[in-house]
């Protein structure tokens, strides 16, 4: 399995709270980094998987799951070009 990075923005919060980071975690994403900045919160993984799009999909699951869905995803292009 490989790791992958990616950073998952969070619908309708500008700013991350405990509350969030416990929820996240609660529900699976113990490799989750939870923070907000610019007016966006958002959860940075570092996620083992077999594929870029099997590590993306589980994380939005468990997003959903803690009550906290996504709006966008961000991969960086170097991480993209390397991993896929």
């Amino acid at each position: 399995m490989t790791k992958y990075d990616f950073r998952v923005i969070i619908a309708n919060h500008t700013t991350a709270t405990e509350e969030m980071a416990n929820a996240i975690y609660e529900a699976g994403g113990d490799d989750a980094t939870v923070c907000s900045r610019d007016g966006a919160a958002f959860a940075v993984f570092t996620r083992e998987a077999s594929n870029m799009d099997e590590a993306i999909s589980s994380a939005l699951r468990q997003l959903v799951a803690a009550g906290y869905p996504a709006s966008q995803v961000e991969i960086d292009q170097l991480e993209s070009l390397v991993s896929g």
